[in-house]
């Protein structure tokens, strides 16, 4: 169960970022800051959750120095940009306000 937590949020992240991705190519990084702020704060979360799941995963069948490395690989490969969430949500709320609907 949690590998598959891990793939679906692998999907997720994966989806959103090419979706953007996508959207950057007819429009400017200020027309799209919401949407960059939205793939980051969810990077951002979506990292912990990930590392979550698969330490949740290691430790229901590892041990000792195997246990080890594998949460070492999970830490490397968990990383993220340091990131301001709070203002990364503002950017994303006041573009919502100023629409004065879901404009997403």
């Amino acid at each position: 169960m949690n590998i598959a937590d891990i793939a679906i949020d692998t999907y997720l992240a994966e989806s959103t970022l090419l979706r953007v991705q996508k959207a950057l190519k007819t429009k400017t990084e200020d027309e799209m800051a919401a949407q960059i702020a939205m793939v980051k704060t969810l990077y951002f979360d979506l990292s912990d959750r990930i590392a979550k799941h698969a330490k949740d995963a290691i430790y229901s069948f590892a041990e000792g120095d195997e246990r080890k490395m594998m949460l070492m690989g999970v830490k490397r490969f968990t990383k993220t940009n340091e990131i301001n969430p709070k203002e990364m949500r503002h950017v994303i709320a006041k573009s919502i306000i100023e629409a004065n609907e879901y404009c997403f």
